[in-house]
C-alpha cells in the first residue's frame, strides 16, 4: 500500500525531470526483479521489501504508461483510449490472477508466472519512442520532430504535409520562447529599477 502511493506520487514528478520512457524503462525493470524476487525471499523483512519495491514499481509504471498514452493520443479519442487502457489491464490482471490460482497451487511458482505478463513489457519498451509532448515542451525539438515524423510515417500520414506542420509549430515555438525570454529580461529590468529606486529613496 505504502509503495503504490509514494510510487502514485513521485512517477509524474520524476518522469516530468527526466521523461517518460527512463522511468517506464527503470520501472518495469524493478517490477520484474523484485516481482520474482519476492518468490525466493528467505525471512519476513525481504518478503517485505521486496513487496514493497513491487508495488512502488507497479503503480509507477501504471502512472507513467498511462500518461505516455494520454500525451499521444488525439483529443478526439484520448479519454476512450486513457479509459479503456486502465480498465482492460485491470480485468486482465483479475482473470490472469484467478487462472494462475486454479491451475498453479505453490505460491512461488504462481509469483514467477505472475511475472510473464510483465516481461512482454520488455519489448514494448524497447518498440517506443519517448514523448513528444514531453520533447517539445523541454526545448528537444529536433528529437520531437523525429519522433513526430516517425509517428506519422506509422500512421501513414502524408509526409509534405506534416513537414510543413512541424515547420509551422517550430516556428510558434521558437516564437513562445523568444517572448519567455523577453519577459524574463523585463523582469529583471524591473528588479533593477526597483533596486534604484529603493537606493535613492534612502539616500534622500
Amino acid at each position: 500500500m505504502a509503495g503504490g502511493v509514494l510510487g502514485g506520487a513521485g512517477a509524474g514528478v520524476l518522469a516530468d525531470r527526466v521523461g517518460r520512457r527512463p522511468v517506464l524503462c527503470i520501472m518495469i525493470f524493478l517490477l520484474i526483479l523484485a516481482g520474482i524476487g519476492t518468490a525466493f525471499a528467505h525471512s519476513i523483512l525481504a518478503f517485505a521489501v521486496l513487496r514493497f519495491v513491487l508495488s512502488t514499481a507497479a503503480s509507477s509504471t501504471i502512472v507513467t504508461s498511462t500518461l505516455l498514452l494520454f500525451e499521444v493520443t488525439d483529443i478526439d479519442h484520448r479519454a476512450l483510449f486513457c479509459a479503456l487502457s486502465v480498465s482492460a489491464a485491470g480485468v486482465a490482471s483479475a482473470i490472469y490472477r484467478e487462472l494462475v490460482m486454479a491451475f498453479i497451487r505453490d505460491w512461488q511458482m504462481a509469483q514467477i508466472v505472475y511475472m510473464v505478463p510483465a516481461s512482454a513489457l520488455v519489448l514494448a519498451v524497447y518498440l517506443m519512442e519517448e514523448s513528444p509532448c514531453w520533447l517539445l515542451a523541454t526545448a528537444r525539438v529536433s528529437q520531437g520532430e523525429r519522433v513526430l515524423l516517425w509517428a506519422a510515417r506509422v500512421n501513414n500520414v502524408d509526409q509534405d504535409a506534416f513537414k510543413a506542420r512541424l515547420a509551422a509549430l517550430r516556428q510558434q515555438i521558437k516564437r513562445q520562447q523568444q517572448q519567455l525570454e523577453h519577459g524574463r529580461g523585463r523582469s529583471f529590468d524591473a528588479i533593477l529599477s526597483d533596486q534604484g529606486a529603493s537606493r535613492s529613496f534612502s539616500g534622500n
